[in-house]
Order: C-alpha cells, then structure tokens, then sequence
C-alpha cells in the first residue's frame, strides 16, 4: 500500500477483505492522502483480524500569500482543504481580491477538510 494514493478506496479493500484498519496522518512530502508507513510492511502475509494500520502523509504546505482568491482556493481544494474566505480590507499595498494572509500558515501540516 505504501505509496498508494486515494487511501479511502484501500482502507474500504482492506475491512472488505476482513482486515481490522487503522488510520492516523502524519507531515509528509507526499500528496494528502499518500500511503507513506504501514504496518505490517507490504508483503508480510497475514490473515485477517486487528492490527492493520496505515499512515497517511498530511501532504505539502500550501503557500497562499500573494495568489488571487481564486487561485488560492483551486490549490486548496486539489490538495482535498476547504476555503474558509474572509474578505477584509488588507494593509496599505497588498492588491485587492489578493490573499494577504492565511491560517494556518504555510509550513503548517494539517489533515484535509474544512478549517
């Protein structure tokens, strides 16, 4: 599975088959999603039961300061986040309709989903 992405399809094979599964995140270069740790290793032969687990990798830091709004929310979607858009008035020299400011900040690694 390492390596894999779209783990949600994996993980339904997995409790399909029989397998108890586990899931946690963690940073990762990777795209949102990636199977980048599992447990047993890929090609240990088990049978089914408990103690399946996977790590995801949380995906890459998305800088957003700089990029129209529009911008900004197309990479946040492809990396699985949804935009919480607050528009308020920027300090004297950013460009309107710009983002200015995000949170949580770039090169901070949070799980996909609505913030």
């Amino acid at each position: 599975m390492e390596g894999k992405q779209q783990a949600r399809p994996r993980r339904t094979q997995l409790q399909n088959a029989g397998f108890n599964v586990t899931v946690s995140r963690t940073p990762s270069t990777q795209p949102a999603g990636t199977v980048v740790n599992q447990n047993p290793a890929g090609g240990t032969m088990v049978g089914p039961g408990p103690g399946h687990h996977l790590c995801l990798g949380r995906g890459k830091p998305i800088p957003l300061v700089g990029l129209s709004q529009q911008s900004a929310e197309a990479s946040l979607q492809s990396a699985g986040f949804k935009a919480n858009v607050q528009t308020v008035a920027g300090p004297a020299g950013t460009t309107p309709g710009n983002v200015w400011q995000q949170n949580p900040t770039a090169n901070t690694t949070e799980a996909p989903g609505p913030r």
